[in-house]
């Protein structure tokens, strides 16, 4: 009976035993899964990538939007790429701001606009898509000096690629004389030339001619690639006057290998009526400024000037 009563106890301890190692199992694998759930959520929201190479910094594509494909202004469309390969490319473009990419067929699209800088940016919806865009600053500037920038306002903060931060002096200057050619849309032989609104004088115009039925422009390149730090536009400040040249939109130019100019939205000018002068930051590399006002807004552009303020490169 003893016997017995010792074999039913081992019976109950094994049974116990196995028991406690199945729960254990099961914990550990529920643990597994939860932890690799967590990190696919956390990828899922946010891609951080960063590169190799000194100076080509990280960038965090947190802001995912799902079916969703902007459009316009595609920098480079590349085919059978993966997302990750998709989002490291966006680094190497200076002006990339974000990316379509379609899982199905592995199509990338780098571009040089966002829902962050452009609000009229034009997103169309396909299950197929998904847009990602990054923060541009930081790409910009990198990590270092994005988390905390202890440079004055006269000195700009450079990443040196180890987690530390240089102050490196600038000279903001006047960018006028790095000016080449200016262009139009039109322009009045009798009022002003385009290269009116870029003479540093106030007492003359570009003004435009043609109406309200087309779309005002004007482009003013530069010698050499330069960094525009802000600009100041200076308004015709004169009664019923004053508001032709509202709601006009500010770009920069980037050649693309010497063949194609791609144009990085950076302000708008609001409505000018009762003001003569409004300045805009800027922070852009550029290879020229581009204005342009929406066809039906105005029937004459009138600007007295465009200051436009930065360093050569």
């Amino acid at each position: 009976r003893q016997q017995g009563l010792l074999k039913e106890k081992i019976v109950f301890w094994y049974l116990k035993k196995c028991e406690a190692e199945k729960i254990m199992r099961l914990d550990t694998q529920y643990t597994l899964f939860f932890t690799i759930l967590i990190i696919c959520i956390t990828v899922g929201y946010s891609h951080v990538l960063q590169l190799k190479q000194c100076r080509n910094f990280d960038a965090e594509f947190s802001k995912i939007t799902y079916g969703q494909r902007l459009l316009g202004d595609i920098f480079k469309t590349l085919d059978s790429i993966s997302l990750r390969r998709c989002l490291t490319k966006c680094l190497y473009y200076m002006g990339c701001l974000s990316v379509n990419y379609m899982r199905t067929n592995q199509i990338c699209e780098i571009l040089g606009n966002s829902l962050q800088r452009n609000s009229s940016a034009a997103l169309s919806s396909n299950e197929t898509w998904n847009h990602f865009e990054t923060n541009y600053d930081r790409k910009t500037i990198g990590i270092s000096c994005f988390k905390s920038n202890p440079c004055p306002a006269d000195k700009r903060c450079v990443d040196n690629c180890d987690g530390l931060t240089t102050c490196v002096s600038i000279t903001v200057e006047s960018l006028r004389g790095h000016l080449t050619t200016i262009t139009a849309s039109t322009e009045s032989p009798s009022w002003g030339s385009a290269s009116k609104a870029f003479d540093g004088s106030e007492t003359s115009q570009w003004h435009t001619q043609g109406g309200a039925s087309q779309k005002h422009w004007i482009k003013a390149e530069f010698q050499s690639r330069v960094f525009v730090d802000y600009i100041v536009f200076v308004n015709r400040f004169e009664q019923f006057i004053d508001m032709r040249n509202n709601n006009m939109d500010l770009f920069t130019s980037i050649s693309v290998g010497g063949a194609q100019d791609r144009y990085i939205w950076f302000a708008n000018t609001g409505d000018l009526e009762g003001k003569k002068r409004r300045m805009f930051s800027c922070m852009r590399y550029a290879d020229a400024f581009y204005a342009e006002q929406p066809q039906g807004l105005s029937n004459t552009v009138n600007i007295m000037e465009v200051w436009i303020y930065g360093a050569q490169v």
